[in-house]
């Protein structure tokens, strides 16, 4: 039976000890050196057990045991101290990708601002483009014809002038980041307008109170806004001999609204809608263009109109 042991135990810590040196494995030489190290002590146990040798002698075999339990722990020790090192590389070079990759984000997020700033800048162009063309634009060539025929005093050309003084302001007002702030753009309105109301002698009640902000208030939809008003302002001055004006803000469910109440002349909404007009028209498709409601209540003792503006707005 011993030499039975003693020949598996060399054979397979042979076999070990090749393959370990085959493939450079420095543990599995230890381990496989070390075996047949053991063998070699126990055939000398053996040897000393039968009395092939001087009885004086010692047994190795426990001194064996001792030795492999160490060689086993540096090994597992060593294999430990290994896995760390490799996941800290991994680790390192999954950082280093990261930040490959976040770079690569970065640079993609600047193009798209850098492209989606393009875009912004041509649709505004494209939008002062055509609100000068609608409104500045027409007003002026709707004068010059006017004037070119003898039709029109120097009174009435100063008025058309001011209105066209007064529409550039808007849209340059426009341009002004209002920060989804409603009171912000109808003050501006009121810096505009104010010396001409004060010129006609129609006194102005400012009560406007705080509104919750509206975060689609960009400056394609504060230009819509200040274009129903001051075309509501600008139909007062000229048809309703009103000598008061006041302005309003509230909050209703889910909308904000402005009203702007005058104590002129009345007229018949339904008629000046059926007429063809261009104000009432033009107020009407601005508000719609921003998801608004407008309405207007005329009677003998003046005009209110309301605006009203959803505080969100849903988008499809």
């Amino acid at each position: 039976m011993y030499i039975i042991l003693l020949v598996m135990g060399a054979t397979v810590a042979s076999a070990g000890l090749r393959n370990s040196w085959l493939s450079q494995s420095r543990d599995g030489i230890l381990l496989s050196g070390w075996g047949l190290l053991g063998m070699a002590f126990g055939l000398y146990d053996w040897l000393l057990q039968s009395n092939y040798v001087d009885i004086e002698g010692s047994y190795l075999g426990s001194y064996s045991n001792v030795l492999v339990f160490v060689i086993f722990m540096y090994v597992m020790y060593h294999r430990y101290i290994g896995a760390i090192a490799e996941v800290r590389q991994v680790n390192a070079s999954l950082a280093q990708r990261l930040q490959a990759r976040e770079a690569e984000l970065a640079a993609s997020h600047e193009q798209l601002r850098k492209i989606e700033h393009r875009q912004t800048l041509s649709q505004e162009r494209q939008r002062l483009m055509q609100d000068m063309h609608d409104g500045l634009g027409s007003s002026l060539i709707s004068a010059l014809r006017v004037v070119e025929h003898g039709r029109m005093d120097e009174a009435e050309v100063a008025q058309v002038l001011k209105g066209c003084i007064d529409d550039l302001k808007l849209a340059i007002d426009s341009m002004e980041p209002v920060e989804a702030d409603l009171l912000l753009l109808l003050a501006t309105l009121r810096f505009r307008l104010g010396p001409r109301l004060e010129s006609t002698g129609i006194a102005l009640r400012w009560e406007v109170t705080d509104v919750p902000a509206l975060d689609w208030l960009d400056p394609r939809n504060a230009l819509h806004i200040l274009r129903i008003l001051q075309e509501t302002f600008t139909n007062i001055i000229k048809h309703t001999h009103a000598t008061e004006i006041r302005v309003a803000t509230g909050v209703e469910n889910d909308h904000v609204f402005v009203t702007i109440t005058d104590n002129g002349q009345g007229f018949s909404v339904e008629n000046a809608l059926k007429s063809g007009g261009r104000g009432l028209s033009n107020q009407m498709r601005r508000a719609e263009a921003i998801g608004a409601q407008i309405s207007w209540d005329s009677n003998a003792a003046g005009t209110r109109l309301t605006l009203r503006l959803p505080i969100k707005r849903r988008y499809t």
